[in-house]
């Protein structure tokens, strides 16, 4: 051809041919399947009036996921986002799926904000762009949470009693926070003008970044509204769900979204049962639409057992249940401590002062 081809977006990489592209039915017919008069020229066959939007033939997946392959040996995508916390990375298999959708559950006090502003900080150290969306905690919340894991001050002394601060925890600070403040890291929370307290606010907020955030973080489900209002409660959740999820699919962003267990699983002796994923609200439209759910539980907390009722041994010890991670096993399980003076969870370390795995493993 002489002629522009007539792509749907060469800039941006998209190279099926536009409606009214000369190359259309302009080919040689080499004996793979074809739509028209006769094959198109080059790799994309056009399937119609929805070629420009849709693209599902069998040729363009394989060379899709072949293309997505190369990109990804030639270093130049991840093919994963990994949660850089050892313990989930190896419960995942290596991370969360780019665009994919997880929600990590847990009772009030199991740590669930500190855990994701750690997953977040070690994104945007990276350098990869994160989008923290505070609906219950604050935006200073989140900020301190951060300075003191990767400064490892305590939190409390930090927020509550900056006069106990030696010079060297002042000088932890200082060096972090000038680190911090290079991060493409940005939180917005219920404070602002239009709180992102909907999947619409959610991605407006997205989209107001110089560039799409590669990880957004929601904390928490039940303070995103739904569109319209619902007779019972859990439609509601369901919308917001399915709109996150599909939020992901369409940005390319990574949705990690907390999600609240509430308080009233014990019996009347004062011990609590493990929760599980019915237990969620919104847990039906989880299993059905996510790559991930998981589960957070403390015994220290939450004690299962009388034995585990003030037991100096299960302090900090938070087990964690996957009943759904797309591409591993169901109910993958894994362990790991969290060390709240300083807001950060680690794996597991053994007596004799060797790391252990990530005591990864299929719960039975």
């Amino acid at each position: 051809m002489n002629t522009s081809p007539g792509f749907v977006n060469a800039g941006g990489q998209d190279y099926r041919l536009a409606s009214g592209s000369q190359a259309i039915d302009n080919g040689e017919n080499i004996g793979l399947p074809f739509s028209g008069a006769k094959p198109d020229q080059g790799v994309y066959e056009s399937y119609g009036p929805l070629s420009a939007s849709i693209s599902g033939h069998t040729i363009d997946l394989v060379t899709d996921a072949l293309a997505g392959i190369e990109r990804g040996t030639s270093g130049e995508t991840s093919r994963a986002l990994r949660f850089s916390v050892s313990t989930l990375d190896g419960m995942s298999g290596g991370g969360m799926k780019r665009g994919g959708s997880y929600f990590i559950a847990a009772r009030p006090g199991i740590g669930k904000t500190a855990l994701a502003s750690q997953i977040g900080g070690a994104v945007a150290a990276s350098g990869e762009g994160v989008l923290y969306v505070a609906l219950e905690p604050s935006r200073g919340d989140i900020m301190q949470s951060t300075i003191a894991n990767r400064a490892s001050v305590n939190l409390t002394r930090l927020t509550r009693e900056p006069q106990t601060l030696t010079q060297g925890d002042l000088d932890a600070v200082w060096g972090v926070a000038n680190t911090i403040a290079s991060w493409p890291l940005y939180v917005v929370d219920a404070s602002a003008s239009e709180a992102p307290d909907t999947v619409p606010r959610i991605e407006a907020a997205m989209r107001s970044l110089s560039s799409m955030p590669s990880l957004v973080i929601v904390d928490h489900l039940l303070k995103v509204q739904p569109t319209r209002r619902y007779d019972r409660q859990y439609e509601g959740t369901a919308e917001v769900v399915s709109g996150i999820v599909s939020l992901g699919k369409r940005t390319g962003a990574t949705m990690l979204v907390l999600c609240h267990i509430g308080r009233g699983v014990s019996g009347r002796d004062g011990l609590f049962r493990r929760p599980r994923a019915e237990d969620i609200a919104g847990g039906d439209a989880m299993n059905r639409d996510a790559d991930g759910v998981i589960i957070m539980h403390r015994e220290d907390k939450y004690p299962t057992s009388r034995e585990n009722v003030d037991n100096p041994s299960v302090a900090g010890i938070v087990d964690m249940v996957a009943p759904k991670l797309r591409g591993v096993e169901d109910n993958t399980f894994g362990r790991m401590r969290f060390r709240g003076e300083v807001q950060r969870f680690e794996p597991i370390v053994a007596d004799r002062g060797a790391q252990c795995d990530a005591d990864v493993r299929s719960e039975p």
